[in-house]
């Protein structure tokens, strides 16, 4: 009973941090797709790099 508890308090933690791991893994993302491209902008960035 309790693993599950444990279970149930760590699930929402990873499924917040699967996307951003995904744009670490794969920059060329920022720029194909329409909300990440927006928001890089918005922040002032120049590449995918910065």
């Amino acid at each position: 009973m309790a693993q599950r508890a444990g279970i149930a308090i760590q699930l929402p933690g990873v499924t917040r941090i699967a996307p951003l791991m995904g744009i670490v893994a794969n920059p060329g993302v920022i720029q194909s797709n329409e909300w990440l491209r927006r928001a890089y902008a918005a922040g002032g960035f120049n590449t995918i790099a910065s």
